[in-house]
């Protein structure tokens, strides 16, 4: 193993492809920790966790993934928790990181947005019809967000949009 993870499109693990230029180890395994604490429900002890792991990975080009996937944990957590605007903010956070190289961050985010009271509609749409552009056109990445795909399409519909 390249001691690399994954983002798996649904949540899942961190992408942590910059993880050797963080110098500092305790920041590597607070995300490996808070993902842990995430998966065993202890919300609490992940948001900590993650959070610091947040402050401690500088803001680098080479480390972007990790830090993309330790705000995309967060953002599980509050979703979890119910903390909708938590987990926008955590969402907004990857975004502005990592999105770019992350086309499941524009249906994560696009869909937070078409789902809150009231729905901010113009920023839903926006983001899942990117979403689909770049990953439910060719046929390996819509393979890999299937799921997604499907979504984004049935939200684009019920806020009146077309793809």
């Amino acid at each position: 193993m390249d001691g690399t993870a994954r983002v798996e499109p649904g949540g899942g693990s961190p992408d942590p492809a910059g993880w050797s230029a963080i110098n500092d180890p305790e920041a590597r395994l607070r995300t490996a920790l808070g993902e842990v604490y995430l998966s065993l429900r202890k919300y609490d002890e992940a948001e900590k966790i993650l959070q610091e792991a947040t402050r401690l990975i500088p803001p680098t080009d080479k480390t972007a993934n990790a830090l993309y996937g330790a705000y995309t944990l967060l953002s599980n957590v509050h979703q979890a928790k119910g903390d909708d605007a938590g987990r926008l903010a955590d969402l907004e956070k990857a975004n502005d990181i990592a999105g770019a190289s992350h086309p499941e961050i524009a249906f994560n985010l696009g869909s937070t947005y078409a789902v809150m009271k009231p729905p901010q509609k113009e920023k839903a749409l926006r983001l899942l019809k990117s979403f689909n552009k770049r990953a439910c056109k060719s046929a390996d990445a819509a393979k890999k967000f299937k799921d997604q795909c499907a979504s984004s399409n049935d939200l684009v519909q019920k806020l009146g949009g077309v793809l």
